[in-house]
């Protein structure tokens, strides 16, 4: 029994050396390659209560010395809502924009082991990955940051209770529907919200590649650039924006006058948000030059809005280009 033992664990031991046996050389471990990151977001999509646009947008993220640089532009190609039955041609697709600026409080070179990716194979539905971990330097930055935010809607009334148009002052109000007295109305509008957020901001940003003369070719890579981020937003403008009522000629349950009715009262609005968010550029493996990559963002909270209906959650896919301007935040 004993030497059946000695047997298992000499073989154990055998086989974690052999794994680790690859020869290699560092060629690059340079964190400062990059202090911007441009994100090309081809694919986004934005799921609410108030809408389920699919678009397309830009970003840009700066870390230099001594502050930073966010931007977010995006704006929807497909929004559901313009399609349904109550759209109206005045309906305005869903769009986002922001700009901010941030100040680095703490920003250091951390050495970490990071997975860098041998090979893979598939076979009956299993993908096996070979990798080792590589001794990297990774740059890290925590920022304090704040901004304007802008972000427009479409939205359908239906979820959020019913409206009720007062034809005599040209407004609509929630309250209850009464027949021959007044009119309920189905509807689509925009809802509209600038304010400014503020928060919290850590960047990290590797660069990694390794190459062998024995064991495999090529270059072998880990490189990105990504940010965490969490915000507080106030909004003192939620503008939920008109009602233009056109009925259809000889509409004998009509009882409204034709014309645009004032929304911005007819719902509470909420004015403070939050959001947690994570965008990233990851290099493509096996490339020597590691300043284009897949790019991704997803990022979910609370936004200011109408009551009930500022819980979201979005994501984006594209390209990203990494660049370098001046001198990093280290250096």
């Amino acid at each position: 029994m004993k030497q059946l033992t000695y047997i298992l664990l000499f073989s154990i031991f055998h086989f974690i050396g052999q794994s680790q046996s690859v020869n290699y050389k560092i060629d690059v471990d340079d964190p400062e390659y990059s202090n911007l990151m441009i994100g090309v977001e081809a694919f986004y999509i934005d799921m609410s209560r108030l809408n389920f646009p699919i678009g397309a947008g830009i970003t840009a993220q700066y870390v230099g010395k001594p502050f930073t640089v966010s931007l977010i532009v995006n704006r929807a190609l497909f929004d559901f809502n313009k399609y349904t039955l109550n759209a109206l041609p005045t309906l305005k697709p869903q769009n986002s924009f922001e700009l901010g600026i941030g100040l680095p409080y703490s920003s250091r070179i951390k050495n970490k082991e990071v997975r860098v990716n041998l090979s893979s194979s598939s076979s009956g539905g299993y993908t096996t990955t070979t990798y080792l971990n590589v001794p990297a330097r990774i740059k890290r930055v925590s920022s304090l940051r704040g901004g304007l935010y802008h972000y427009r809607s479409s939205y359908d009334n239906e979820p959020f209770g019913d409206i009720v148009i007062d034809s005599v002052n040209m407004v609509a109000s929630v309250q209850d529907y009464q027949p021959g007295v007044n009119q309920w109305e189905a509807f689509l509008s925009n809802v509209t919200v600038n304010g400014i957020y503020a928060g919290l901001s850590l960047t990290s940003i590797k660069n990694v590649q390794i190459s062998s003369e024995s064991d495999f070719r090529g270059i072998r890579s880990n490189s990105g650039f990504s940010m965490v981020y969490i915000d507080a937003i106030f909004a003192p403008f939620v503008n939920v924006g008109s009602y233009l009522h056109a009925p259809n000629p000889g509409d004998a349950w009509n009882l409204l006058t034709p014309g645009l009715y004032d929304l911005n009262d007819s719902y509470k609005k909420n004015r403070f948000g939050m959001r947690l968010g994570w965008t990233f550029n990851s290099g493509f493996a096996g490339w020597k030059n590691q300043r284009i990559g897949l790019y991704s963002r997803m990022e979910g909270g609370i936004r200011p809005s109408i009551k009930g209906g500022g819980l979201y959650g979005l994501l984006t896919v594209g390209i990203g280009f990494n660049g370098k301007i001046g001198k990093g935040a280290t250096e």
